[in-house]
């Protein structure tokens, strides 16, 4: 049931031997490759990798045990990024020089730690891919005025996502779910014909959250509204779950009430 607590108003090269096998569901991944410098360091190093660094038909690999960061700073593909050890960081990080751009072309990426897109004064970061799913940290930092990009769908299971610079959803009809912990402290935009499903945990929002010709879903957990909530020829339902804070700005937008 829906507790309404606010009010609405309209208003490269790659030197690598692509190996691909085949298996019954399709081509598989040729080889993976485990992160194996706990003091950490530089992805594209080889020696800090176990089969060398990764490349397109292979599964990055991050779990051994340790309190450590790599850091991400060119472009490049791999075909799954797995992120497993919670107490390692992963930084994609632009420079003043170069955009930074990891791209999972298997589609999936799965965080336990803490992954992190930082933008620079001069240059964005990017993550893209199909499908990002978040057990664990992921961050969205820089100045306002740059971006960092996530061309995926996000499943924020039980984990925590913190937009504290811009935090753009390029992907087309992208569809993110939270149902951890969802904190907007910065600017959060939407692509065309998203959808922003709110299952259960906690929306926090105290910065911007941007939609327009989207569709955003309440159907469970807390909806804490305390910045400017802004969407444009969107869809809103509201079906449970409750919802707290300052008004939300739906100009030109279609709003469904929930029973109760």
């Amino acid at each position: 049931m829906l507790n309404r607590n606010t009010m609405f108003h309209p208003r490269a090269t790659w030197g690598a031997l692509f190996i691909f096998v085949a298996t019954g569901h399709g081509l598989a991944l040729a080889q993976t490759t485990e992160w194996t410098n706990t003091s950490g360091g530089i992805w594209n190093s080889s020696s800090n990798w176990s089969n060398g660094v990764p490349f397109p038909t292979s599964t990055a690999k991050i779990a051994a045990d340790g309190v450590y960061s790599i850091t991400f700073t060119n472009s490049d593909t791999v075909g799954q990024l797995l992120l497993e050890n919670p107490n390692a960081t992963l930084n994609i990080q632009a420079t003043d020089s170069n955009h930074a751009v990891l791209g999972v072309v298997s589609g999936n990426a799965r965080n336990a730690g803490t992954l992190n897109l930082n933008s620079s004064v001069a240059r964005s970061s990017t993550l893209s891919g199909a499908l990002l799913t978040n057990t664990g940290t992921f961050n969205m930092n820089g100045p306002s005025h740059q971006t960092n990009s996530v061309d995926m769908n996000v499943s924020n299971t039980t984990g925590t996502v913190n937009i504290n610079g811009t935090g753009f959803f390029t992907r087309s009809s992208a569809v993110i779910t939270n149902n951890g912990n969802f904190n907007v402290r910065g600017r959060a935009v939407f692509g065309d014909n998203a959808t922003f499903n709110q299952q259960g945990g906690t929306l926090n929002n105290s910065g911007d959250f941007q939609m327009a010709t989207d569709t955003f879903n309440m159907d469970g957990g807390t909806f804490n509204n305390n910045g400017t909530f802004r969407l444009d020829n969107s869809v809103v339902n509201l079906t449970s779950g409750t919802v707290t804070g300052s008004a939300l700005d739906l100009a030109r937008t279609r709003l469904t009430l929930g029973p109760g």
